[in-house]
């Protein structure tokens, strides 16, 4: 719960910024390593990476969220 809550923070950090330009700003609060690892993990979700955080779902969120948490295992 959280990692969700801190994703959710980092998402909508910028305004107007993509969910990948986001996420690579925050990608050291996430615990993610670098581009490669961030461009991988949205691939895996399914999720454009052009994309804005508000067109996300809170279950696209949360998938997003658990994908993030498994890396971390």
């Amino acid at each position: 719960e959280a990692l969700f809550v801190e994703l959710v923070k980092v998402l909508f950090a910028q305004r107007r910024k993509t969910i990948f330009n986001n996420l690579r700003a925050g990608r050291t609060r996430l615990g993610l390593i670098d581009d490669a690892v961030i461009t991988a993990t949205l691939a895996a979700a399914q999720l454009d990476p052009r994309r804005r955080a508000e067109t996300l779902t809170l279950n696209e969120a949360g998938q997003l969220a658990d994908l993030i948490s498994a890396l971390h295992l």
